[in-house]
């Protein structure tokens, strides 16, 4: 996306776009209804699978139809967006490691 930009820090208003390169959360177009879609999809697979972590790039490859409907242009753009979602009991972490994002499933 043209709009993102290299940031030295984020301060909360920024949502990391692409490895290096950050988008104002005013920018990103994507319903929270699609993005809670794709975070009940997660919490299914988990429960579904019994597995106890999983890339970003998997429900950015499920959805990737959508997502390019968006503009989300990468799982970090994706995992950014979940972040944003309000939290509760039964929701998910999200933990950023050096080169990838990943879901991390505390609760089952």
């Amino acid at each position: 996306m043209k709009d993102a930009v290299p940031a030295q820090a984020s301060d909360g208003t920024a949502l990391l776009w692409e490895r290096g390169r950050y988008l104002h959360a005013d920018r990103a177009i994507a319903p929270e209804s699609f993005v809670q879609e794709v975070q009940d999809w997660v919490l299914a697979v988990f429960k579904q699978e019994r597995i106890p972590f999983m890339s970003c790039s998997r429900p950015f490859l499920k959805f990737a139809q959508q997502c390019g409907s968006y503009s989300i242009a990468s799982e970090y753009a994706l995992c950014s967006l979940l972040k944003r979602l309000p939290k509760s009991s039964t929701s998910f972490l999200v933990i950023e490691k050096a080169f990838c994002n990943i879901f991390h499933n505390s609760l089952l």
